[in-house]
């Protein structure tokens, strides 16, 4: 008989068989009949379940390894894929967890099918209708056995191990409550208001009002009376107008009863009452009367954090205590990932980067992973932050890590030291500590632009010598080719400020820190500091693109017979010696110009060049110690520094010349 089954003690007994998942029915005090199907066509019910299934559905649920001090992904692990991406041959993991919630929020129950491997492994996971589903434990109490009545009319007996059971809320440790049977109530009262709604509205309602005469008037006569009121009264253009009734004839107007009146207010009450049973905040349901700009992202955190975190949790531990063998249990866990949930705007995010980056527990790239970006090399670095320490002992750290900068100067003489030596003797802590701090940032970030320049001159060769290649290994000339270069380094010009803004930001940030730390003042990036350094990025992009063009320009004009040897032997110069000398100059200049802006921002009046000790530059000796205020020039064009050296821009900041390594300091 269907539904009958034996257990394993033997006992006989009988499943009741729901007739559908969405059949059935629950009798309410207000005479409806609540059956899931009828639940779900109240749409606040529906706008409930579809809201927590599909938010559960949509979170990344990967698997993780626990290793030292944290875990990570472990891509590797059989179950990854069946909880991340594919639950079996027919579902997607987002289709799967979404009829599991619905299961749950309707009938308090999931129940979902494991088929495992020859190696006693889940490789893919079926659901299972929850009506037709009962729960036993054995006769030794040790265990469960689901017995099953399949949609095609068969009984089955599942044993604990090939069950998936996740129960929602409920008291006897095997079952939980259906929310559906819990709600009932509430949900027969909105269906019942919707029903009158509907009843109201399909009778035509009722007349506005009526006209009474005291005479019988007849039918022709009522007729009349009928038509020629509608005549002078129906329609907007006849509002308003004075009415002329005759022989004793009186208008009364029909109202709406107080019962009627309270129809919408009915209405609202119970959506409001579906949505607080199923926890989601009514702005959620298109309730928005109660709602502000500010109450509506509270609102949103609560929802994560008191609707979304239970059910999330209870997914956690089923999964992991019936998915997982003993011998993983300790290794391995599922763990949904809520960032997502929990994002805040733009520059809110990008605030608590960058506070995060400054105060050390974040790298670049880790904010990066968060805003779903590739990882950058070299961007993994932790950074110290030493205006959050004090100042002696930070001071003690750089000196006892000095890092010399790779200086390609044209001015260093062959077997000279290359050690860096500030001209310090006359200056305060806080301007040394300042000294070492940026000397640091540059010496770090330096080698993350070479990285970024290998990368970015490395992809401009291919692009193109292959279009050299094309054009001139039959032919010696093509006007056509400049233009397309002009073209080329125009789009690269921003591809070259996207690859470059990680570390430049990065640049930017700490040496924003370093002035900081020399000045004694602590507060936020202000935005104008932000605005300068994109500007930089932009600024330094144009003169990378622009010199790249300007070079292979300059080859093509000087060996029209020969353009492709010509163009491979100006790339190999690139990675040879120009990603050096490129990334020398902007290390020194970036940090010349922030610090500058970061003087006039925080007040500084005066600044200090301070040189390196070497005496292989008697061009940089000569500006050792040169005082100006912050927006003046240390040299101007065409001034001569030392007995020969013409400089051909403002100098503002160092570097002076190519390779040049020099600091500057606040003075006063």
């Amino acid at each position: 008989m269907k539904g009958e089954f034996r257990s394993s003690d033997g006992e006989r007994f009988t499943l009741k068989d729901g007739s559908s998942i969405f059949g059935g029915g629950t009798n309410t005090n207000s005479g409806v009949n609540v059956s899931e199907s009828r639940a779900m066509q109240l749409t606040a019910v529906y706008a409930c379940v579809r809201i927590l299934s599909e938010t559960v559905a949509h979170l990344p649920f990967p698997v993780y390894k626990r290793v030292n001090h944290g875990k990570e992904k472990a891509t590797d692990h059989h179950l990854y894929n069946i909880l991340q991406s594919r639950a079996n041959p027919h579902m997607t993991a987002f289709n799967f967890r979404e009829t599991a919630m619905n299961h749950l929020l309707l009938r308090g129950n999931f129940y979902a099918e494991i088929e495992r491997d020859e190696a006693n492994r889940p490789k893919a996971l079926w659901p299972l209708r929850p009506d037709k589903m009962d729960v036993k434990r054995t006769r030794d109490d040790r265990g469960l056995e689901y017995y099953y009545v399949d949609p095609d009319g068969g009984n089955k007996i599942f044993p604990n191990h090939l069950i998936l059971h996740i129960p929602g809320m409920g008291f006897d440790g095997l079952l939980g409550y259906s929310p559906l049977t819990l709600a009932r109530e509430a949900i027969g009262m909105g269906v019942a208001a919707e029903k009158y709604g509907a009843s109201f509205y399909k009778n035509g309602g009722r007349p506005s009002g009526v006209l009474e005469s005291p005479q019988a008037i007849g039918d022709e006569g009522a007729t009349r009376m009928q038509e020629d009121w509608e005549r002078l009264h129906d329609g907007l253009e006849n509002k308003h107008r004075v009415a002329l009734l005759e022989q004793g004839t009186t208008y009364r107007e029909i109202g709406v009863t107080p019962d009627e009146a309270q129809f919408l207010s009915t209405r609202k009450f119970q959506t409001e009452e579906i949505a607080r049973f199923f926890r989601v905040p009514p702005h959620m349901l298109g309730d928005l009367e109660r709602a502000t700009f500010s109450n509506i992202e509270q609102q949103s955190i609560d929802f994560v954090t008191h609707s979304i975190t239970p059910w999330i949790k209870r997914w956690e531990q089923n999964v992991h205590m019936q998915l997982f063998g003993q011998g993983t249990q300790k290794t391995h866990f599922p763990e949904f990932v809520l960032e997502g949930l929990l994002r805040g705007d733009t520059e809110s995010r990008y605030n608590a980067y960058s506070k995060a980056i400054q105060d050390g527990w974040m790298s670049p790239n880790d904010a990066r992973e968060k805003e779903n970006k590739n990882h950058v090399d070299g961007l993994d670095i932790y950074r110290f932050p030493v205006n959050m320490v004090p100042a002696d002992k930070a001071y003690e750290r750089m000196e006892q890590q000095p890092t010399p900068p790779d200086n390609n100067s044209p001015f260093e003489q062959e077997g000279e030291d290359r050690s860096i030596k500030y001209h310090t003797q006359q200056l305060k802590p806080a301007q040394k500590r300042a000294i070492h701090y940026r000397s640091n940032i540059r010496d770090s970030n330096k080698k993350i632009i070479r990285s970024t320049l290998k990368r970015i001159f490395e992809r401009e060769e291919k692009d193109v010598m292959a279009k050299v290649k094309d054009t001139f290994e039959e032919r010696n000339v093509d006007e056509t080719f400049a233009s397309w270069l002009s073209d080329y380094y125009g789009e690269e010009r921003e591809t070259i400020e996207q690859e470059m803004a990680p570390v430049m930001e990065s640049i930017g940030t700490q040496v924003y820190a370093s002035v900081q730390d020399e000045l004694g003042t602590a507060s936020d990036m202000p935005t104008s500091v932000q605005d300068f350094i994109q500007d930089y990025i932009q600024g330094m992009a144009k003169r990378i693109s622009g010199n790249s063009f300007s070079r292979l320009i300059t080859q093509l004009e000087n060996n029209p017979d020969d353009v492709v040897s010509a163009f491979q032997g100006e790339f190999n110069h690139w990675q040879e010696n120009r990603i050096d000398s490129v990334a020398d100059e902007e290390t020194v200049r970036s940090s010349g110009a922030i610090t500058t802006t970061a003087f006039v921002l925080l007040g500084v009046v005066t600044m200090r060049w301070v040189s390196q000790g070497s005496e292989s530059c008697p061009y940089c000796q000569e500006m050792n110690g040169t005082v100006v205020g912050v927006n003046q020039k240390f040299v101007n064009s065409g001034d001569t520094v030392g007995e020969d050296f013409v400089t051909s821009n403002d100098v503002g900041h160092p570097p002076l010349h190519g390779g040049c390594i020099c600091e500057i300091v606040a003075e006063d």
